[in-house]
C-alpha cells in the first residue's frame, strides 16, 4: 500500500486504515459528520473572533457570502428582512387581538 500522508509512519498509517475498515458504513459516516462539525464549530469560532465588531447577523451574513458567494448571501439576506416583516405583522396582529379582547 502507498502511503497517503507525508507527516505519518507507514507502520502507523497501516494500523489507522486497518482500523478504519473495520468500521461499518454507519460507523465510518459518523465519524466523519463528527469530524465536519468538529472544523466548522472551530472555523465558526476563530472567525467570530476576527470578526468580532460584528453582530451575530452580519457576521453569519459575510460567512455566507465568503462561503457561498454573492448571490446566496443577497437571498439569505432579502429572506430574513421578509421574515422579520412577518414576525413584525405577526406581533402587531397579537398586540391588536390583546388589547380588543
Amino acid at each position: 500500500m502507498r502511503t497517503q500522508s507525508t507527516d505519518t509512519d507507514p507502520v502507523i498509517e497501516r494500523i489507522q486504515v486497518a482500523g478504519l475498515r473495520r468500521l461499518t458504513p454507519t460507523q465510518r459516516f459518523q465519524m466523519a459528520n463528527r469530524l465536519t462539525r468538529s472544523v466548522f464549530t472551530l472555523s465558526w469560532g476563530n472567525f467570530r473572533r476576527k470578526h468580532a465588531h460584528l453582530g451575530e447577523r452580519e457576521a453569519a451574513l459575510l460567512w455566507v457570502r465568503l462561503l457561498y458567494g454573492d448571490d446566496l448571501a443577497e437571498r439569505v439576506s432579502a429572506y430574513l428582512v421578509l421574515q422579520e416583516h412577518m414576525g413584525h405583522q405577526e406581533d402587531q396582529k397579537g398586540q391588536k387581538h390583546r388589547s380588543t379582547g
